[in-house]
């Protein structure tokens, strides 16, 4: 069956997802009881992570490469990115209520993905971001999944340190600033409502260059009860539904003992 996925059709996709998204805002009893000094007026949080991998520069309705190289690959009107571009900015746009931060795959092998925007950028920021979003390199999805986690954990910074366009303004002294750390206000520590933080993880396609992580995802879990890999077309073992599981079920906040801190991962799939 061919799926020809136009600019609305993927923008509606992504608004299903953030509408999803905005439920948990309607919280359980325990919330409220855990959180009883919330700020009602919060906004949803949602990190996009962008596909940028060189098959994004391909024709979105007949799967075929349109690009032309000069010095790089120039996409075709009709490519996944510039329809990714377009949706994604479309989300951004009217949706001013939602905190977004954007995140993409490296262009090189072997450094997985990074930050560009961190949690709360300016729309404007945002948007010239994704507009210069080139189309180059693999599909590292759970290599740039577990460089969120990173980030949401306040860890480390991992792969990304080899990315010198990252958003430096999420780190300190080379480990992430976690965005579950709760903000303080004339010395008032304001909780929130809603504890997750989402990922919209949005790709054209299976992993390729993306096992460098498997053994540190699989050391998320205790003995006894690793996960299994998942095959993919291409041959390689990989641990990306593994890394979903372990943001959602676990704590990634630590320091706020009475609340569990969650990331929420919606998987958008596209193309012919």
């Amino acid at each position: 069956m061919k799926i020809n996925l136009n600019k609305n059709l993927l923008s509606s996709a992504l608004v299903t997802s953030l509408f999803a998204v905005s439920q948990p805002l309607k919280a359980e009893d325990i919330e409220l009881y855990v959180n009883y000094d919330i700020e009602i007026t919060e906004k949803p949080r949602v990190v996009v992570v962008f596909d940028t991998s060189g098959s994004m520069a391909w024709d979105v309705t007949t799967g075929k490469k349109c690009s032309t190289w000069w010095g790089g690959e120039v996409p075709c009107e009709n490519s996944r990115l510039n329809v990714a571009k377009a949706a994604i900015s479309d989300l951004v746009i009217t949706n001013p209520d939602v905190d977004f931060g954007l995140m993409r795959f490296s262009s090189e092998s072997g450094k997985g993905g990074y930050v560009v925007n961190g949690l709360g950028v300016d729309s404007a920021t945002m948007l010239a971001s994704v507009d210069n979003l080139p189309a180059d390199g693999a599909t590292p999805l759970s290599e740039t999944l577990y460089e969120a986690y990173r980030y949401l954990i306040g860890g480390n910074v991992d792969q990304a340190t080899k990315m010198s366009k990252r958003d430096k303004s999420v780190e300190s002294n080379s480990r992430y600033i976690s965005p579950f750390i709760p903000k303080e206000e004339n010395g008032e520590v304001i909780l929130r409502c809603d504890n997750s933080i989402n990922m919209i993880l949005m790709t054209d396609g299976d992993p390729t260059s993306d096992t460098l992580r498997n053994d540190k995802i699989k050391a998320l879990f205790p003995s006894g009860s690793k996960p299994s890999p998942i095959k993919t077309d291409g041959g390689d073992s990989n641990y990306l539904h593994a890394l979903a599981d372990h943001l959602y079920n676990n704590d990634l906040w630590a320091a706020t003992p009475d609340v569990k801190d969650v990331g929420r991962t919606y998987t958008i799939g596209f193309g012919t």
